[in-house]
């Protein structure tokens, strides 16, 4: 589990840890970390993070630099999704996936109320349980609402 904090990689821009079968706990670790301030892309597909790890990546302050995310085919529910989407220290961002979780209206509603992410040109939610409500708000989204997939 040491890798998941390492403090030695600060000029690290990409990392792509897919199927490792992280869950909560490493996902909790990945997003405290505090080092990687040049990340620019961050894949966690598939590997069961919930809400506890999605709200630890949502939390996270130093990844300034951030153009990617994804964590599509994962476990994150509303909690995860309403901290991803009150970030606003990632202003970079050009990419949101999140494809297949559990998201709901409250997680899908507060990535639709986010007016940080102004680079953003890929904002992926197919596969989650989002009501006619949540998806018009994101079809309407003045910044990103052309750019938004729910559909596979």
């Amino acid at each position: 589990m040491r890798n998941y904090c390492n403090t030695t990689w600060s000029n690290l821009e990409q990392l792509y840890l897919h199927a490792n079968l992280i869950g909560d706990k490493r996902g909790v670790m990945i997003g405290s970390n505090t080092t990687w301030r040049n990340l620019k892309i961050i894949s966690l597909e598939n590997n069961k993070i919930g809400d506890k790890g999605g709200e630890a990546i949502g939390n996270n302050t130093t990844w300034t630099r951030l153009e990617e995310l994804q964590l599509d085919e994962n476990e994150i529910g509303d909690k995860g999704g309403v901290m991803i989407g009150s970030n606003t220290t990632w202003k970079d961002l050009k990419k949101l996936s999140l494809h297949t979780n559990k998201i709901q209206d409250q997680g899908a509603l507060e990535i639709a109320n986010n007016t940080i992410w102004r680079n953003l040109t890929v904002l992926e939610l197919r596969g989650n349980q989002l009501t006619e409500l949540s998806k018009k708000k994101l079809l309407t989204h003045p910044i990103f609402g052309k750019f938004v997939i729910f559909s596979s």
